[in-house]
């Protein structure tokens, strides 16, 4: 149901507002794949594509490990449908 698919995303982007403000990159780019995955589920490949991309600009300088591996397998699957 897409209405579920935009409360996620508004819920999501309140949880990205409280995270910016916490200043934990990582967790900030954790939320950049929830919204990544919500975007491609919901059939909206280029906000997704940028919501990951955003999160791989956030984690890669940190080398947060395991949200760059998220990262990379929602990249691969968006870019499996595009």
């Amino acid at each position: 149901n897409m209405a579920d698919y935009a409360t996620a995303s508004t819920y999501y982007k309140k949880a990205l507002q409280l995270r910016e403000k916490q200043g934990n990159r990582a967790e900030v780019a954790e939320v950049y794949n929830y919204l990544a995955v919500n975007d491609y589920l919901s059939g909206n490949n280029l906000k997704a594509l940028e919501a990951a991309e955003e999160a791989l600009a956030l984690a890669k300088p940190i080398d947060s490990k395991q949200v760059l591996q998220e990262t990379y397998k929602i990249l691969s699957d968006i870019n499996q449908r595009i």
